[in-house]
């Protein structure tokens, strides 16, 4: 009887009170039935976040089966199928709509990094340098092996590439709001840090599954370092700018070289017809 008189002393305190009111708008213990709706609401989440995963792979599968899931294939051609646009269509709407629809555990910020992670905020700065000094030269290996197993043909119109390029940095921006930003910081609030990024890596290395076994292993150690960062800071725009850093530089060089080679298979027909 006393504890519920001082209960609602406290309740009409707060009503004189405003900026205590929410401390005390409900200080009653969370109930039974609040659990049980905050445990369903939060396997909800979780089979959204695996059908929306489940669907894309379904899809990179489709686009595998059609040569169109990225922009280079495995004989280093250029893709000009309207499947590999819609495919980074589809997962706009898929990763960058689906979070907006449903409640989730935790939020997520782009900007307002923690006051207390300024080491975070420069390890950051030279990774992205890094990640631009390093993804051309890798570019460049992958563009002297594709000229062994295939000649270089012609380059798609600037329209399709624009086209592409543009879906593709939104793309990976909604990607990565989605992986290390809703799916980690929801996955954290509920299971805790490791788990989390055991959940987030794993799920990141199964959509790579298409890309190959390189590829593969090579999402492991960058999963790891982008969720990392994330946690560290509490935003997520280490992992876009990387990830764009990353996929800008290498495909942009690989264009380039592709466009050099031809030039240079050019110059050698006409040397020959020249000849002839």
């Amino acid at each position: 009887m006393i504890t519920k008189r001082l209960q609602h002393r406290l309740f009409l305190l707060t009503d004189k009170i405003p900026n205590i009111k929410c401390f005390f708008k409900n200080p009653l213990p969370v109930t039974t039935i609040n659990k049980q709706k905050r445990m369903t609401d939060n396997v909800i989440l979780l089979l959204l976040y695996g059908i929306s995963a489940g669907l894309f792979m379904g899809l990179l599968q489709y686009a595998k089966a059609k040569r169109a899931n990225r922009l280079f294939d495995d004989r280093g051609e250029v893709v000009t199928s309207p499947v590999l646009l819609l495919l980074h269509v589809a997962g706009i709407l898929l990763f960058g709509l689906m979070p907006l629809l449903v409640k989730h555990t935790a939020g997520i910020h782009f900007f307002a990094s923690n006051s207390t992670a300024g080491g975070a905020t420069a390890l950051s700065a030279l990774l992205l340098v890094a990640v631009i000094f390093v993804a051309p030269r890798l570019a460049l290996k992958e563009a002297q092996l594709h000229k062994r197993i295939a000649p270089v043909r012609q380059q798609p119109p600037f329209a399709y590439l624009a086209a592409y390029f543009l879906l593709r940095i939104a793309f990976i921006v909604a990607y990565e709001c989605w992986f290390r930003g809703f799916l980690l910081m929801d996955s954290v609030a509920q299971f805790g840090v490791p788990v989390a990024v055991c959940i987030n890596v794993a799920l990141y290395t199964l959509l790579h599954t298409v890309n190959g076994k390189k590829e593969m292993l090579g999402c492991i150690p960058f999963g790891l370092l982008l969720c990392s960062l994330c946690i560290w800071m509490g935003v997520v725009w280490p992992a876009i700018l990387l990830h764009l850093a990353l996929t800008l530089c290498y495909e942009t060089t690989l264009l380039h070289q592709q466009k050099i080679l031809q030039h240079e298979n050019s110059g050698h027909r006409r040397k020959r017809l020249h000849r002839a």
